[in-house]
C-alpha cells in the first residue's frame, strides 16, 4: 500500500513538474489573483474584484463578470476538444466505435456547463427549494462513479491535472456551501470563484493533453496495418 502511494505521488510530481506549459499557465493565473488581491488591499477597491466575479449580465459594464465568463469558456473548451477529437478519430477509423471515455466526459462536462450558464442549480434552489447540498451530492456521486468506471483509463493519462482540477472545484463548492467567512470580500471571492477558475484552467490543460494523446494513438493504429502490409509485400 505504501509502495503504491509512493508511486502515485512520484507520478503526480513528475506530471506537474515535467510540463513547463502547465507550470507557466498555473503560475500566471496565481499571479493574476495575487495582483487582484494586492490591488484591493492597497488601493481599497474590493468592489472591482466582486465585479469581475459577478454573475450578472455584463452588457452594461464590460468588465462586469469578466472572470465568470472566462470560467464558462473554460468549461466549454474540454467539450470542444473531446467533440473534435471524436470526430477526427471517427474519420481515421470509420468502422471503429466512438470512444466512451471521451464521449461520456464531454457529456458530463456539457451538463455542468449548461448548469453554470443557465444557473439551473440556483433556479432549483430559489424557485423549488431544492437543497444545494443535495445537488452537490448528486454531482459528487456522479463524479465518483465516473472515476471508478474509467479508473484504468484515467491512470494512463496525466491524471495529476485532473486531480488538481477536481480538488480546486471541490474547495470552491465547499466554500459556497459552508459560506466560509474569509477576512474581507475580495479574499472570499478569490477563495470561492478563484479556486474554481484555477481548477478549470487545469481541467482545460488536462483535456488538451488527453485528446492530443488519443488522436495520436488513433493515427498510430491506422498506420500500423499499412506498415505491416508493405513489409509483407516486400
Amino acid at each position: 500500500m505504501a509502495s503504491a502511494l509512493s508511486t502515485i505521488t512520484k507520478n503526480i510530481c513528475q506530471q506537474l513538474l515535467g510540463n513547463r506549459s502547465v507550470l507557466w499557465i498555473n503560475g500566471l493565473t496565481l499571479v493574476l489573483f495575487l495582483v487582484l488581491l494586492t490591488h484591493a488591499k492597497v488601493w481599497g477597491s474590493p468592489q472591482e474584484i466582486e465585479f469581475l466575479f459577478h454573475k450578472a449580465d455584463p452588457t452594461k459594464q464590460p468588465h462586469l463578470g469578466f472572470l465568470t465568463l472566462i470560467s464558462n469558456v473554460l468549461w466549454g473548451l474540454p467539450v470542444a476538444y473531446c467533440a473534435f477529437s471524436l470526430g477526427l478519430m471517427k474519420q481515421i477509423h470509420p468502422q471503429g466505435r466512438l470512444d466512451r471515455f471521451l464521449l461520456l466526459s464531454a457529456t458530463g462536462i456539457s451538463i455542468i456547463l449548461i448548469d453554470e450558464v443557465y444557473r439551473i442549480t440556483i433556479s432549483l434552489v430559489t424557485w423549488f427549494g431544492v437543497s444545494k447540498v443535495l445537488i452537490a451530492s448528486l454531482y459528487g456521486v456522479a463524479a465518483l462513479g465516473y472515476i471508478f468506471s474509467f479508473r484504468k483509463r484515467i491512470h494512463s493519462t496525466p491524471y495529476a491535472l485532473l486531480l488538481a482540477a477536481i480538488s480546486l472545484v471541490v474547495i470552491s463548492r465547499v466554500v459556497d456551501l459552508l459560506r466560509i467567512a474569509a477576512p474581507g470580500a475580495p479574499a472570499r471571492m478569490l477563495l470561492e470563484d478563484g479556486t474554481k477558475l484555477l481548477g478549470l484552467v487545469n481541467l482545460t490543460l488536462y483535456w488538451w493533453l488527453v485528446c492530443q494523446q488519443e488522436v495520436l494513438r488513433s493515427l498510430q493504429r491506422y498506420r500500423q496495418p499499412t506498415s505491416v502490409n508493405a513489409h509483407q509485400h516486400l
